[in-house]
């Protein structure tokens, strides 16, 4: 009886050991797919040339134009974006912009107005 119940608990062990190492590998899975959703973003950098309050085009927040976006505005994400644009404004900094290029679709170049971005960094 004593020699079932000791397979039987190495029987759990060994499952318990896989289920675990299946979500250690569908976290990296995951984590992978994340990096690489972003890889396709483009940097539209540069110093915040204007800020423009635009509630109609970007969900109640501010639009920006920086010395890289050819003259289009960008909305930010989050109102932390806003915060972050007026920052560099006022202290006259470079941000890093990046906005979804649609598969190779836009360039900075080419950048529509009012296009949201992913996410900015400020610089020093």
């Amino acid at each position: 009886m004593f020699v079932i119940l000791l397979i039987n608990e190495l029987l759990v062990m060994q499952i318990f050991k896989r289920t675990i190492a299946i979500k250690l590998i569908l976290i990296a899975l995951l984590i992978g797919i994340s990096f690489f959703s972003h890889a396709k973003d483009i940097n539209c950098k540069g110093r915040v040339k204007a800020v423009m309050d635009y509630p109609t085009y970007c969900d109640g927040g501010y639009a920006f134009i920086t010395t890289g976006s050819n003259n289009k505005w960008i909305c930010p994400a989050s109102e932390k974006g806003n915060a972050i644009v007026l920052a560099a404004l006022a202290a006259n900094k470079s941000v890093d912009v990046y906005i979804n290029n649609n598969n190779d679709a836009i360039t900075c170049q080419t950048l529509p107005s009012y296009v949201k971005s992913r996410y900015i960094i400020i610089r020093a």
